[in-house]
């Protein structure tokens, strides 16, 4: 009967894999190839030592978390675990190559356009490898024809395979020997911060810590680096002495200590002061200050200085002009309750008399006229640009009192908060344009902002619609956005996604400033100018020389109609 329990025992310690000698296999590290052999068993590792190579997956090596007692200076390694792969040198197809045989193969290298570490049955170039040592790690480069050839780990992706450039070395640690791997007994967290004054918002830093393991045999080994570190408070939200608790932990044992350390109050602001120059220094009785170019510098109690003009709070004397004349403005900048003043004289006019305006849409860039004043539309003509309010274009919806679109001619009234801009085409053949508040810029590749500065852009048609897009890098458009109700600056690719819209340009119509019928521009209208309109539809003369005054009844077409039209002019019907 004791016979059998005993049988029993040893059965069902090997099953739960007990060793009651604590035998285990022992692997020293390989640092010159001179130290390899045909026939030797080895690990492969990661520079770190924190996993070894373990089982195929479809294009790599797994890494293994392994049961292990490394010596003091990482010289050696015991193991009493197999979920590691040992690989056995083998000779490769090339003169100094060799083959790294494991459990159900040959690893090799897989491919020239992908990281791939794989394993086939026989030894080729692509499975036959170079070894080299350097600081205690293997380059490892297999030898085929296949480029992605270094066997590498990846320690952002956490496994072995093969690259072209790039990854970290391995090691490599070979079978020696059997030996006892001792027990764990305790974590011991040492050594001396290096940093103890930090800013509120700073993360704390374990640098200068240390944390030693002890073991069963009166080892002791620095696993630092090996070990999980949490800190608490991570990061600081209050000032003064702060205690912070740091936990070190590694293979099951712990060990915490405490830290007083210094957090310095936020610097607060000292003083402010405005710099820049004013965008717009010339306004209509009746508008209102506009501080584009002002900037709000802070002066803080540590010596920094730092603009904080999108936190400041404006104030003008006066805000609104009254008169007309140089009047000076008194600007105040408001910032946690700190404030700087400073004056700025501009010229203020009478506005001008403001007109019904026609504006005809245009769909190719032939009818571009620099100079000319423009209205911009949705493309499906529901809303009108008006103001950049908030570093965007605002639109207004279509309304009898605010503008109304007719085919493709819009009707902008007199009053209408419709805007019209001014385009002009620069030296570098590109646009600029101006709004009632003056230039206007997109704001690069990543804002979707249109805000008044100095800008430059390229207008081209698509589908009769503009294409806007600033010349700073990205080449963003300006696209309408139904949810928000607003004209920004955008990524091309949302033109074609539901809710944008491009937009539409109309031009302005001006009333002619000659006679109608006087195609020739000789101040009458007579046979001189029918026979003009006879040569344009005989082909000898093209109507463009004419600057549209041969167009009689407006309908972009020179023919018959014009030349009836001049005859009823002179007859005085």
């Amino acid at each position: 009967m004791r016979k059998i329990f005993t049988s029993f025992l040893f059965f069902m310690l090997a099953v739960l894999g007990f060793q009651a000698s604590g035998t285990a296999k022992v692997y020293t590290l390989v640092t010159d190839i001179t130290d390899l052999a045909v026939g030797d068993k080895f690990v492969i590792t990661n520079r770190a030592h924190t996993v070894a190579m373990g089982e195929q997956t479809n294009n790599n090596r797994a890494p293994r978390e392994w049961n292990v007692s490394f010596s003091a200076d990482f010289n050696t390694v015991t193991i009493d675990n197999d979920t590691v792969e040992v690989i056995t040198l083998a000779t490769g197809t090339k003169t100094n190559t060799y083959a790294f045989q494991v459990a159900d193969g040959y690893l090799y290298a897989a491919s020239s356009s992908a990281n791939n570490l794989r394993t086939q049955s026989t030894i080729d170039d692509n499975a036959s490898a170079t070894i080299s040592f350097s600081e205690g790690q293997a380059a490892i480069v297999f030898q085929g024809e296949n480029t992605r050839n270094q066997l590498k780990y990846n320690y952002s992706s956490s496994v072995f395979s093969c690259y072209s450039t790039g990854q970290q070395l391995v090691r490599i640690y070979k079978l020696t020997g059997e030996g006892t791997i001792p027990t764990l007994e305790s974590l011991a967290i040492g050594g001396t911060l290096t940093k103890t004054v930090y800013d509120l918002g700073n993360n704390f830093s374990r640098t200068g810590l240390t944390a030693t393991a002890a073991y069963s045999n009166g080892e002791s080994k620095d696993v630092t680096a090996l070990a999980t570190w949490t800190a608490t408070p991570s990061q600081f939200d209050t000032d003064g002495q702060i205690t912070v608790t740091v936990k070190a932990e590694y293979s099951g044992k712990s060990d915490e200590k405490q830290f007083t350390v210094t957090v310095n109050p936020a610097p607060k602001i000292d003083s402010l002061y405005i710099e820049g120059t004013l965008a717009k220094t010339t306004y209509y009785v009746g508008s209102e200050f506009n501080p584009a170019g002002l900037k709000v510098k802070a002066r803080y109690t540590d010596g920094t200085t730092k603009e904080v003009t999108s936190k400041a709070t404006w104030t003008f004397t006066p805000a609104t002009f009254t008169a007309t004349g140089t009047v000076t403005v008194k600007v105040v900048a408001t910032v946690e309750e700190q404030t700087a003043e400073s004056e700025y004289e501009v010229t203020v006019t009478d506005a001008p008399e403001v007109k019904d305006k026609t504006f005809k849409k245009i769909s190719d860039a032939k009818d571009l006229e620099s100079g000319a004043e423009y209205v911009i539309l949705t493309a499906d003509g529901n809303h009108a640009a008006s103001v950049i309010k908030n570093k965007k274009i605002s639109t207004v919806a279509p309304h009898d009192s605010t503008y109304a679109l007719v085919g493709e001619v819009v009707e902008v009234p007199a009053g209408s908060v419709v805007e019209v801009y001014t385009l002009k085409l620069n030296d570098k053949n590109n646009w600029t344009i101006a709004d009632s508040n003056g230039s206007v810029a997109s704001n690069g590749s990543s804002s979707t902002n249109i805000t008044n500065a100095e800008g430059e852009f390229t207008i081209s048609f698509t589908d009769g619609n503009a294409v806007i897009a600033g010349t700073t890098a990205g080449s963003r458009i300006w696209l309408y956005l139904a949810s928000t109700s607003v004209i920004g600056s955008y990524a091309s690719s949302n033109a074609t996604v539901a809710g944008y819209q491009r937009i539409a340009l109309y031009k302005e119509v001006k009333a002619p400033s000659y006679k109608k019928g006087d195609v020739n521009g000789d101040g009458a209208v007579d046979v001189v100018d029918i026979n003009c309109l006879v040569d344009i539809i005989m082909g000898n003369t093209d109507a463009s020389v004419y600057e549209g005054r041969a167009y009689v009844n407006d309908d972009d077409a020179v023919d018959v109609v014009d030349i009836n039209e001049i005859i009823s002019i002179i007859l005085g019907e």
